[in-house]
């Protein structure tokens, strides 16, 4: 039976070996946090099937008692840690790039139906209110699902009632449209006349943080085709246009055999990428 000190050399040996390539992945390359895992993986195999107690972890005095990594396997990593190389930052979605997007709406023949101009519209009201793919698109459709799938609120006691089983994007009620003295417009007053609207208050039922179903609200930017207002009214106006219940969600399109689908990450990937490459060929 090995002891604490020659478990922890095993580790120690393990770890070693992954840093030097002997890994899943082949990579001689990988993070410190990576190869933490694996020494993880390697000390609850050794626990479990052969009842050995590795110190991975110090208990360190004081009155808040923290756990710190064993020395012997903090010097294996803090090299790794030191010198790792920091990953390219995304560039923003500039100004340009929108600009060309919306020369390429423009002239797609399917006009406001189509998916470039959905896209578009999703970007400038993303832009301006900080709404993620998940709150507007489906961000995690399963493999082979329809060109319509959406993800649902769960259908569970720790959900209110009315909100089981509808979407997580936004749908048609989550948008609601004042004027400058804050009076309620319809959709229907909007439609008939854009300029009454100078507000907009958005629902947002879902969060990644602890606040869901909080309102928002944006004002109307003048002189600006990047308005939260504008891409409100567009949106809505192709979700009629495309003739879907209210309960469905905003973010959808329909493609060139004239199916309806739902917004998600590969068409947004690929339109800011037409983009990007418009505006900076």
């Amino acid at each position: 039976m090995l002891s604490q000190e020659q478990a922890l050399e095993v580790v120690g040996t393990y770890v070693q070996a992954i840093k030097d390539g002997h890994n899943y992945h082949g990579r001689d390359d990988l993070c410190s946090d990576t190869i933490m895992g694996y020494a993880r993986a390697a000390t609850m195999y050794l626990e479990t099937e052969h009842k050995l107690t590795v110190p991975l972890y110090l208990q360190t005095g004081g009155s808040q008692k923290q756990n710190k990594l064993n020395p012997f396997l903090s010097d294996l990593l803090v090299q790794r840690r030191t010198w790792k190389k920091q990953r390219p930052k995304k560039e923003p979605l500039t100004g340009d790039i929108l600009e060309a997007m919306l020369q390429i709406a423009a002239t797609d023949i399917r006009g406001i139906l189509s998916e470039s101009a959905a896209i578009y519209d999703w970007c400038r009201f993303g832009l301006y209110t900080g709404s993620r793919l998940g709150e507007y698109g489906q961000s995690k459709a399963p493999k082979g699902a329809a060109a319509n799938w959406f993800a649902a609120i769960p259908n569970s006691n720790d959900v209110p009632r009315e909100w089981r089983g509808r979407p997580l994007a936004f749908i048609e009620e989550d948008f609601a449209f004042y004027t400058r003295k804050d009076v309620a417009l319809s959709v229907e007053a909007v439609i008939a006349d854009p300029t009454r609207a100078h507000l907009l208050r958005v629902r947002y039922r879902y969060d990644k943080s602890n606040h869901n179903f909080v309102f928002r609200t944006y004002s109307r930017r003048s002189g600006s085709h990047i308005c939260v207002i504008k891409a409100a009214m567009s949106i809505i106006r192709r979700h009629r246009m495309l003739g879907r219940s209210k309960d469905l969600p905003l973010g959808a399109f329909m493609d060139k055999e004239g199916t309806v689908c739902t917004i998600r990450g590969k068409h947004m990937e690929k339109a800011m990428r037409m983009g990007c490459e418009r505006a900076y060929p």
